[in-house]
């Protein structure tokens, strides 16, 4: 089931599955693949990207991102959030991380917001609504 992007967002995941990559086990060191446009320029787009399966079967995805600089202007990729389950697709809003997230709990995820390449607030992201809530220091 897709539910942002439309036809023409599957289209060039599914041409560009191959070429696209991550280092490591769902790390934040994504490859956005270059699509050609009408006009020539090139847009990056994502390659879904599993990042953990939890024991009740629910999967964490890596899905959209972007490419972000750090204070010396070397890019990284910052990414957003899907969980799947078989009943269900929730998308995790307004977290871009750089990292993989951990498993708090039979519901929760630990994740770090990235904003220009650094990591920064911790949340916590309940599994069945995909809502994060930040963890207090």
């Amino acid at each position: 089931m897709i539910r942002s992007g439309g036809i023409t967002w599957f289209l060039a995941v599914v041409l560009t599955a191959g070429s696209a990559g991550c280092e490591g086990e769902g790390g934040g060191k994504a490859t956005p693949a270059d699509v050609p446009t009408p006009s020539g320029r090139s847009t990056a787009t994502w390659v879904d990207s599993l990042v953990m399966t939890t024991a009740s079967g629910a999967e964490v995805w890596f899905t959209a991102g972007r490419v972000a600089h750090d204070s010396l202007g070397i890019a990284c990729s910052e990414r957003v959030l899907e969980i799947r389950t078989a009943r269900d697709t929730v998308a995790v809003p307004l977290l871009y991380t750089g990292e993989a997230p951990t498993l708090e709990n039979d519901s929760t995820l630990r994740a770090r917001v990235w904003l220009d390449c650094e990591a920064q607030t911790l949340y916590h992201v309940n599994i069945r609504t995909g809502r994060p809530s930040r963890v207090e220091p």
